[in-house]
Order: structure tokens, then C-alpha cells, then sequence
């Protein structure tokens, strides 16, 4: 069902809505209780009721998002509770069984409750009362910061709590960002100086819009989709679109993925001129016929749960991305020295939550960007090259992006090849720690950043900014001369 469907649907149900507080410790935020139709144990208030957070449009019900009472034998599209032997109809067919005619509520018949607390230990005995105790939630150092404790109620209580690696893991590092003293900055449509991206807003394109149906077409006709496990954040290659497709049903179940589950996320997937392709997105205001390499379009599709830990994309390159699906929250740093210094450790190891949650505490110029899919539908940015990223899905995701080199990227990526030269020459040739494959990528990395920012030289037209991008690419061919050599050496 698409957004614009579940509109409608919330539109017909506006007489069974009631909005409500929820208080967890000193926090209180709105949500909306919804009398979800079709809900087979029948008309009994409190049972089937969706809490809806008006703010994230997050929904869960009661603990894990299965019927309080019927489990995983009934299943929620949209906001209607659907039975096991509907499904294929309601799937295949994109819509849900036509709603009974709803009785007005009677006021004088109990109304829904506004006691709503979240545990994130176990289902209590309780729960079709629809109250649910807690304990200990992490509360905001600093007043600005509050928004994210809502957040942790988010993660612990809804979709991603079926994983259950991720859940403790996505909890430390909201606990993480709530720690801090100081205001995050918060990233939004208005933003004109933040340090780590620009700020496009809605994505300009001159074809259709994005669809599910279409990244389903992009996925299916690839001939070669990467595919990587979040829990270990490591690409695996022994992965079919088959046991993709199988997560997803599993979580559409409600399925518990327990400490020895994968969870499967797929990125660089290709977009075709029947898929997303044929949204014909613009690259704007990077222009390939005035001083910008923009590359091919792909999609990254993650599930509820998914984490990737702090990392750069590449080496030199910024990213134009596209949010179109899903509720997602991306940390963001600033490629500074110190903060590349900090990220040499974890560019050669895999990422592990230590790890992240001492980068989140140490790296500096943190910035939050916080996507859903209703009021930042087709949200686009553009990550600088280097820029420093965390990302944490809420709900099942996508995003698209392009690679892009640009004329107005070079301070930044004069910065990140001082950082490079300095770390390559000082500290990732002599170290006995690291292999000497390992040494290698990163020099094949340098030669790979190379080859992009030549190509980008030749189809600049102005003299002004040949002849600064050719400089660029000289003292990189010098430091990368000056790697091999060293590399050469020390085998």
C-alpha cells in the first residue's frame, strides 16, 4: 500500500483516532491510538489498537508489533489488521479488504488508554490491557538533545526489536548521542552550513516517482547485487535475491532473529531504465557539463534494525543521496584531520559496537539527520568526500545514490590527500599489524580516486579549474608513486 493509500485509510478512521501523552521518565511526547478495523477478536476497545507517534508516524502495537492476543496469525497492513488467509490477496493486490462500516464510538463506553510505557525487557502478563511497564530509560544530558529519547523507545519496542544483536546495539548508540553535554546540531530542510553535506532538499527528477515496485524490478534484473550481513557489517557473496526476499517475509512475521541470525542488507543495486531508472533523477547542482562527474544511480535497501557503523564511501568522493523509503537516522563527521586520524583504526578491522559507540564519543563535529518517508519523500543531499557516516533504519529503507566529483570539492579533498599521504608514508606501510594485502588495497583505493578525478579533468572546459583539478591529480600520482615504492619495500 502506498503512502498516499494509507492517507486515505487514516482519513476514514479519523472518528476512531483519539491523540494521547505518553510520559517515559521525565519525557513526554503525543501518540495517536487508532481502532484498527478488521481486527478479528472484535469491537472491544484497548485489544487491536495501534499507537501511532505523531511525530515519526512510527507504528507499533503493544510490544513487538504482533496482536496482542492473536500473535502472528493476523497480520497489520497499513493500520488494518488483516487475517493469514487474506494475505497473498492483500499483497499481491496492494489494497486491504474493503473496512466494515465503523459505529460511532459510544462516549459513555471506556475509551482508549493513554497509559502507554515501554518495556524493553519482555512481554508483560498484562499486555491486552495495553499498558506496559519500564525501567531505566537513558534520558537526555543536555534539553536539546530530548527528541532522541523518543528514539529509544522507537528502536527497543518497534520493528527492529526482533533483532536482537541489533537491538542492544542501537540502544548504545542512541544512549551514546543522549550523553552528550552540548546541543547536536539537527540537520534539516533549512540547513545552508552544515560541515559534513549540502543540503538539496526535494530531489528534482523528469520521470515518474520512485516505487517499491520499481526497486523489486531493479533488484530482480541485476546481474550482480552486493549484499552484506549488518550484524557483522561484512559483505557476503554467497547470497541470492531468494533469501533476501525470505527476511523480509520473516519480519513482515514478526519473526524473532536471535544472537545466531544474519540480517541481509543489499546495496549498489543497479537501477534500470524499467526500474528506478525511469524516475530520471537530476543530479542538481552538480553538472556533468560544468565541472562534475556524476556516476550511475543505485539503491541500498536495508531492513528494521539494520546499523552501518561509521565508515567513509571510498576515498575522494562525495555521495548524492535520495531518501525515498523508510524511517532512517544518519550521524554524521565532518572529514577533519582529526577525525580521519580516528578513522584509520576501523578503515582495517571490522566495526564492532565498541568501537562505534568510543568513535561517536571521540570524533568531533557530529551532525544528525533524522528521514522519514511522508514530509522528506525524495529528500536529497550530498555527502562531501570523506564525510564520516553512521546510519540506523527504524522501518525497512531505501535510498539512492550517485557518486559524484565535483570543481567545489577540492579544499576538501586537498585535506583528505595531506591525511592520506601522511597516513600511508607514517604509520600503514610500517606497521607490522597490518598485512601486506591489506596495505595494497588502500594504495589501489588511492589509484582508483585517481582515475575518477583525471576523467573528471578531462571534460572540465574552464582553464581556471583544469589546471586546479590537474594539480590535484599530480600530487596524488606523486604520493601514489611515492606509496608503491615504500609498499615495494617493506614486503
Amino acid at each position: 500500500m502506498t503512502s498516499r493509500h494509507a492517507g486515505a485509510v487514516v482519513a476514514l478512521l479519523v472518528c476512531l483516532m483519539s491523540t494521547h501523552e505518553v510520559v517515559v521518565g521525565s519525557k513526554a511526547f503525543s501518540y495517536t491510538v487508532v481502532r484498527s478495523p478488521h481486527d478479528p477478536v472484535g469491537d472491544s476497545v484497548n485489544v487491536g489498537d495501534l499507537h501511532i507517534n505523531t511525530s515519526t508516524r512510527i507504528t507499533w502495537v503493544y510490544y513487538d508489533g504482533n496482536h496482542p492476543l492473536l500473535g502472528d496469525s493476523v497480520r497489520l497492513f497499513d493500520k488494518i489488521w488483516v487475517e493469514r488467509k487474506d494475505w497473498d490477496i492483500a499483497t499481491s493486490s496492494k489494497i486491504v479488504p474493503p473496512l466494515h462500516p465503523a459505529a460511532p464510538a459510544d462516549s459513555s463506553g471506556p475509551t482508549p488508554s493513554a497509559k502507554l510505557t515501554v518495556d524493553n525487557r519482555s512481554m508483560p502478563s498484562n499486555a491486552a490491557t495495553g499498558t506496559l511497564t519500564t525501567h531505566s530509560l537513558p534520558v537526555a544530558t543536555h534539553p536539546s538533545n530530548k527528541w532522541m529519547e523518543e528514539l529509544v523507545t522507537q528502536w527497543s519496542s518497534g520493528p527492529p526489536s526482533q533483532v536482537e544483536t541489533q537491538c542492544s546495539r542501537g540502544v548504545a548508540i542512541l544512549e551514546a548521542l543522549l550523553g552528550f553535554n552540548s546541543p547536536i546540531p539537527r540537520i534539516s530542510t533549512e540547513t545552508r552550513d552544515s560541515q559534513t553535506c549540502k543540503v538539496i532538499g526535494k530531489a528534482s527528477r523528469s520521470g515518474c516517482p520512485p516505487s517499491l515496485r520499481l526497486a523489486v524490478d531493479d533488484i530482480m534484473s541485476a546481474r550482480e547485487v552486493r549484499y552484506s550481513n549488518s550484524i557483522t557489517n561484512l559483505e557476503e557473496d554467497q547470497v541470492c535475491v531468494a533469501d533476501f526476499w525470505t527476511q523480509q517475509a520473516l519480519l513482515l512475521d514478526g519473526y524473532k532473529f536471535d544472537r545466531t541470525s544474519r540480517l541481509l542488507v543489499a546495496f549498489d543495486i543497479p537501477s534500470s531504465t524499467k526500474g528506478l531508472g525511469a524516475c530520471r533523477y537530476s543530479s542538481y547542482p552538480y553538472n556533468p557539463d560544468n565541472g562534475a562527474l556524476v556516476s550511475s544511480l543505485t539503491n541500498s535497501w536495508t531492513f528494521p534494525g539494520s546499523i552501518t557503523h561509521p565508515h567513509m564511501d571510498g576515498i575522494a568522493c562525495g555521495m548524492y543521496i535520495i531518501h525515498w523509503r523508510g524511517v532512517k537516522l544518519w550521524l554524521l563527521w565532518p572529514p577533519t584531520h582529526p577525525n580521519l586520524r580516528l578513522m584509520e583504526h576501523s578503515m582495517l578491522t571490522p566495526p564492532s559496537i565498541d568501537t562505534t559507540v568510543s568513535l561517536i564519543k571521540e570524533l568531533e563535529g557530529l551532525e544528525l539527520l533524522f528521514l522519514t518517508d511522508e514530509e522528506l519523500f525524495e529528500f536529497a543531499f550530498c555527502l562531501y568526500p570523506n564525510t564520516i557516516h553512521c546510519c540506523l533504519s527504524f522501518t525497512e529503507s531505501s535510498h539512492m545514490g550517485m557518486p559524484v566529483r565535483d570543481i567545489s570539492f577540492l579544499p576538501v579533498v586537498e585535506n583528505v590527500f595531506g591525511w592520506l599521504d601522511e597516513w600511508i608514508k607514517d604509520r600503514l606501510i610500517p606497521s607490522s599489524g597490518v598485512c601486506s594485502t591489506e596495505k595494497e588495497q588502500v594504495v589501489e583505493k588511492l589509484q582508483d580516486a585517481l582515475d575518477y578525478w583525471k576523467l573528471l579533468s578531462d571534460c572540465t572546459a574552464a582553464s581556471g579549474d583544469k589546471e586546479a583539478v590537474d594539480l590535484l591529480v599530480a600530487k596524488g600520482e606523486d604520493m601514489l608513486a611515492i606509496a608503491v615504492q615504500h609498499l615495494s619495500l617493506s614486503k
